[in-house]
């Protein structure tokens, strides 16, 4: 009995623990259940008084009226090319400055660095009238030069960045030094096959952070044609708050909101483990 009492105190502590992670799952997973679900109802259905997870007649009219009486993917094109350019870019120059942070050593390295990430701090908002004006002077307002180039040398992707490759052996870049390579032969001979976890992981925090942005689409875009998916999904619900038009209604809604969820949906189902493997990395090596 003296051995059985702290076991059972054990498992009573685990159930507690999991029961208790268990219901913040649901808590944060039943409203994305409920998008999708309502993504594959008619609009009775969705706003009948019994509340059901399963619809019980699956239709695709929400996804037919979304494709027709929308430009949704004129908006859906716009997000995965402004994302895409976004990551690609954003991963080259991160790692750039995480390299040189982390393995070169010249005047003032540690207070830029902190510079840099002191920039993590600064809200969004301050930021709007500067970027807006100086897209507006280089004429790049309503493109998609305006979306990917500002804010792409992400400083937490920096961070990632640096704080990886600060694990990598010092021996190994002077011992390539010896042989006759320049700094740039270091980098992608070296540097970036040996930090395939943290370019990994920044590269999704990029693309997640450039698909869900809402604040600058919205100051920098002047036409629908140049909307992104979130300002499309936006627009769509203004309509069908204001003024009915055909096609629009909250089951299109909810089939546009399904759709943009499922490129976050599919990088972190197959995606995860390099992610965690890049910030844990860079935060224990580090």
């Amino acid at each position: 009995m003296k051995n059985l009492s702290p076991r059972i105190l054990f498992i009573f502590k685990m159930l507690c623990v999991y029961s208790f992670l268990i219901f913040i799952a649901i808590t944060l997973l039943l409203p994305c259940v409920w998008l999708i679900e309502s993504a594959f109802k008619n609009v009775g259905e969705i706003f009948s008084p019994t509340l059901t997870l399963i619809p019980e007649s699956v239709t695709l009219e929400n996804f037919h009226k979304l494709i027709t009486y929308t430009s949704f993917l004129r908006w859906l094109y716009n997000s995965i090319i402004i994302s895409l350019s976004y990551m690609l870019l954003g991963v080259f120059l991160c790692s750039l400055a995480g390299y040189a942070f982390a393995k070169m050593n010249f005047k003032g390295r540690n207070i830029l660095f902190l510079i840099v990430i002191a920039t993590m701090s600064i809200p969004e908002f301050v930021t709007i009238i500067p970027v807006f004006a100086l897209m507006a002077r280089i004429g790049w307002l309503n493109t998609y030069w305006a979306l990917i180039i500002p804010g792409v040398a992400h400083p937490f992707g920096i961070f990632i960045m640096r704080q990886y490759i600060s694990s990598i052996p010092s021996e190994i870049i002077e011992a390539a030094i010896i042989d006759g390579s320049h700094e740039f032969q270091i980098y992608y001979k070296i540097i970036i096959p040996l930090s395939k976890p943290a370019l990994a992981a920044t590269a999704i925090f990029l693309f997640l952070t450039s698909w869900q942005a809402y604040i600058y689409p919205l100051i920098l875009v002047q036409t629908s044609d140049m909307y992104t998916i979130n300002l499309g999904i936006a627009q769509l619900f203004n309509s069908a708050m204001t003024t009915y038009q055909e096609g629009i209604d909250f089951g299109t809604i909810s089939a546009a909101s399904f759709i943009s969820l499922l490129p976050i949906l599919i990088i972190f189902i197959f995606l995860q483990k390099y992610y965690i493997a890049g910030l844990t990395g860079g935060a224990i090596k580090g």
